[in-house]
């Protein structure tokens, strides 16, 4: 059987998402930093979008005990300004 919980918590240092299941896991050597012939972008980005805000991003992961992703993002002023910077920057180039 295959379960999955999803956590959101909230402190005044951030927010933490974390994604838990049971399923079949996978080797982590297998996800570097680099992206490698048939790897998707869906970890690499996701671990970058947490950098960019000053966060982190985690995975816990081994073959036959399932996996856990936890990403924190601080909520601090300059990651909010860091943040909007990052949005107007991609809006000013969009047509309207």
């Amino acid at each position: 059987t295959r379960n999955a919980r999803v956590m959101i918590g909230k402190s005044p240092k951030g927010i933490t998402l974390q994604v838990v299941d049971n399923g079949k896991g996978f080797e982590l050597p297998g996800i570097s930093g680099t992206r490698e012939k048939g790897q998707g972008l869906g970890i690499l980005g996701m671990r970058e979008r947490a950098r960019v805000v000053g966060g982190r991003f985690m995975i816990l992961s081994r073959p036959g005990k399932g996996t856990r992703v936890r990403v924190h993002l601080p909520l601090g002023v300059e990651q909010s300004a860091k943040l909007k910077e990052s949005q107007n920057g991609k809006n000013k180039n969009r047509p309207r």
